[in-house]
């Protein structure tokens, strides 16, 4: 599944993560929190929501970023409905950063 738009002329930067063996949403949180690099670990979905939408560095040096998630099927069918929603704000929007511009995004999702 991809949640966000696909802009053929951009060349993505590509970051995948796995979420084998995860399937609640405080294992989902700690995860993703760890693999983008978070200042700090988030434990519930506003302080998610808001990293997803302001990526910071390295990820505003790039022109676009996907981001795959892998082994997804795991999540709790309630987590994974809000999981993927938030995602769909982020993609919506691109990633903030310092400047004026927005990094555009998208997501791949995986069983």
């Amino acid at each position: 599944m991809i949640i966000g738009e696909i802009k053929k002329e951009i060349k993505y930067h590509n970051i995948e993560i796995d979420l084998k063996g995860i399937e609640g949403k405080n294992d989902l949180l700690y995860r993703v929190s760890k693999e983008l690099h978070f200042p700090s670990v988030v434990w519930n979905w506003d302080a998610f929501n808001d990293w997803m939408c302001f990526l910071y560095e390295p990820y505003d040096k790039f022109d676009a970023v996907k981001i795959t998630f892998k082994n997804c099927a795991g999540l709790e069918e309630e987590v994974k409905k809000t999981f993927f929603e938030l995602l769909g704000y982020s993609a919506n929007t691109g990633f903030s950063t310092d400047g004026p511009e927005m990094v555009p995004c998208y997501y791949e999702v995986l069983d």
